[in-house]
């Protein structure tokens, strides 16, 4: 499965997510995890992010609030069935580690959404608790 950070994650820590991803044999599915400057996507416009992870059967992990407007891109979504985890972070706790660490807190609960619900999908995560679907 490839996962697709949004640009305003940083990239070593897409990176960083990748080596340690790649290692994991007790996972339940398998992931790739990339960044838009890996791929040569760098100030891709955001409706096209969309076609391209649907063309790529990709999941968006991101901390861009436009992701989470299901009126204007919802009809994208369910046109290339794309599946986007939105990160809420508070604003003190958008620090470095805090990103890291929500990732990995909720990651396996991530990957049983992406084995289990039919795209397309919106979920947030958030320090808070578990993740919340947005409805379509």
């Amino acid at each position: 499965m490839l996962i697709i950070f949004d640009e305003n994650f940083p990239l070593k820590i897409a990176e960083g997510l990748h080596i340690i991803e790649s290692t994991n044999r007790d996972t339940i599915l398998n992931c790739e995890i990339t960044h838009p400057y890996l791929i040569n996507k760098g100030g891709t416009d955001d409706d096209d992010w969309i076609a391209y992870a649907g063309r790529h059967n990709a999941i968006i992990m991101t901390f861009d609030k436009d992701f989470k407007d299901i009126k204007a891109k919802g009809p994208l979504y369910t046109q290339y069935k794309v599946g986007v985890f939105f990160f809420k972070l508070d604003r003190r706790e958008k620090m470095y580690w805090q990103i890291v660490k929500l990732f990995v807190n909720n990651f396996d609960a991530m990957k049983k959404i992406i084995l289990e619900v039919p795209r397309p999908f919106v979920y947030r995560i958030s320090a808070k608790g578990n993740p919340e679907r947005y409805d379509f």
